[in-house]
């Protein structure tokens, strides 16, 4: 027993040592002399009125006193109309007016204050010029408008100068409407005066002999995006390439507000090995190919093998920008089309944009039906199946819930569509024989009655000639559609088998290949707008720009 003891005190005695070994060490490494430091987020990009976000980098503080000169502390989202703050940091600041504010903080330790002070610079907005529309058409009138800092209170101190550079009169209000009377280059000033100094905003515009609408094409020769403005015929002008690479199946193309996008399929459109992984994407530029990046990646869910199953095919946009869209015959995802390097969602489930249920069609099963085409037509969502799958199904957009099939192309395989609201129509692609119906484009009412071949996609009525790439149960066929009625007409993308081939390799030089069109009053037969690109998505800008 006595040894026991001695060996247990003994042991207790190395404890004792080490804890107050390691408390020293503690000490050493987390106790420091106290600092007061603070930065300002994005300090050189403040504009008035301008919230400020504060970061409190010191160390050691036991108390905290700011002061925030001509600042409004905020503190749960609400202004208390306080310059000082006693914690380690605000959740904000406020400043209504531009200036250069001093902000200090007092930082109190072991009955030492150190104090700390650093400047904010809240810049004047400068004048800026609008209007609207966007595109200028000479001899039409233009809304023109600004936006102008004013000071609380002298609001009514602000006068406006407007000069359109065109020989016209000054105008001297806030708005104002204006005519340009021939077509050219004009640089439109606004000088202000907002009660303290004189400012002067410059925009060039250019009044044009038309505004358009623009058609933008992908092709699988180049990879690049191109774009072709829907000129009258009298004033047409050439497709023109943009910095943009598509990708190897650039499937669908949407444009909102001043973004492209675009959904890339990436490699495997065809039945691939087990295990293959996801690389498509989808990704979004400018209206001019630039400021690229990715908003979401199939790639993310790679990991646990056949992920390629998820890649992004065709996607539609509603007014609000947020993305739907289909993969291979899995059903909708959703997401902002202002997301950057966003996680690749999952499947939008029961209640929302279910894969079309079997219980819902009379069907025994509808597994493995591939995934067509996807639109927001007025409020709802429509989604086909094709391949294995077979017609045109309606979605409510608020809370996802199927609502309908369109009964009478319930056996039709539709691989893409897009609908006429102005003339009730809807377009739509069979790409393989079903319902009684041959491959080709189609038109019909918008109940799905008076179903008319407009395409049979041959040539010479000899033979079927749109490349059979993809294969019978998933074809990749026509895969988008986009109506314009300003034009007049619905355009498609044509890519011939000469030049490309059943595994979507380029063997063409893509004279075959292009773009047709068809007339919307149905006078005419469907015809080729240009040739020269193999393309797969196609949409369309339907700003007038």
């Amino acid at each position: 027993m006595k040894t026991m003891n001695i060996k247990n005190l003994a042991m207790m005695l190395l404890f004792l040592v080490g804890l107050a070994s390691c408390e020293k060490e503690m000490d050493e490494l987390f106790v420091g002399e106290s600092n007061s430091y603070f930065t300002i987020a994005n300090a050189d990009k403040l504009s008035a009125p301008a919230n400020v976000y504060i970061t409190n980098a010191s160390k050691f503080g036991e108390a905290y006193a700011w002061k925030f000169e001509g600042g409004d502390v905020v503190v749960n989202s609400k202004l208390t109309g306080q310059d000082t703050y006693n914690d380690v940091e605000p959740e904000r600041v406020y400043y209504a007016l531009p200036g250069d504010y001093i902000v200090k903080l007092d930082v109190t330790a072991d009955g030492e204050v150190k104090t700390y002070t650093d400047t904010v610079h809240i810049q004047k907005p400068q004048p800026k010029i609008y209007h609207n529309p966007v595109g200028i058409l000479y001899g039409e009138e233009i809304d023109f408008y600004c936006t102008v800092f004013k000071y609380p209170g002298e609001e009514e101190k602000v006068t406006y100068s407007w000069n359109f550079g065109d020989g016209t009169p000054l105008v001297t209000t806030a708005t104002t409407k204006h005519v340009f009377a021939s077509p050219g280059v004009y640089t439109v000033t606004l000088t202000v005066n907002d009660g303290h100094e004189t400012l002067v905003a410059t925009k060039q515009v250019l009044a044009k002999k038309a505004i358009v609408r623009t058609l933008f094409v992908t092709d699988a020769k180049t990879g690049k995006l191109y774009k072709k403005m829907l000129y009258s015929d009298e004033d047409d002008e050439p497709y023109s390439q943009l910095p943009v690479n598509c990708g190897l199946h650039p499937l669908s193309v949407n444009v909102f507000n001043d973004r492209i996008i675009i959904s890339d399929a990436g490699n495997h459109v065809k039945y691939s090995a087990f295990g293959t992984d996801a690389d498509g994407r989808i990704f979004t530029t400018n209206l001019i190919g630039g400021d690229e990046y990715t908003i979401t990646s199939g790639a993310d869910l790679n990991g646990t093998g056949n992920e390629y199953i998820n890649d992004p095919f065709v996607t539609t946009v509603d007014e609000n920008g947020n993305l739907y869209w289909l993969d291979r015959f899995q059903g909708v995802r959703k997401m902002s089309y202002l997301e950057k390097g966003a996680p690749y969602p999952n499947i939008l489930t029961t209640p929302m944009f279910a894969s079309v249920l079997a219980a819902d069609l009379g069907e025994s099963s509808t597994y493995g039906w591939t995934d067509g085409g996807v639109k927001i037509v007025d409020g709802e969502l429509w989604y086909s199946k094709h391949g294995t799958g077979k017609g045109l199904y309606k979605f409510n957009l608020a809370d996802g819930k199927f609502m309908s099939k369109i009964a009478p192309l319930y056996d039709y395989k539709i691989r893409s569509f897009d609908v006429d609201l102005e003339n009730y129509k809807i377009y739509f692609v069979i790409d393989a024989t079903s319902g009684g119906k041959d491959v080709g484009l189609y038109v019909c009412d918008i109940d799905g009655n008076n179903v008319t071949q407009i395409d049979n996609f041959k040539e010479g009525g000899i033979d079927v000639v749109l490349s059979d790439e993809g294969g019978a149960s998933e074809p990749t066929s026509i895969t988008s559609i986009v109506v314009d009625n300003k034009s007049g007409y619905v355009y498609y993308p044509f890519r011939h088998k000469l030049d490309i081939n059943g595994t979507g390799v380029v063997v063409g030089d893509g004279s075959k290949s292009g773009i047709k069109r068809y007339k919307l009053d149905g006078t005419g037969a469907a015809e080729w707008y240009f040739k020269g690109l193999i393309p797969y998505g196609v949409g369309m800008d339907y700003e007038l720009r």
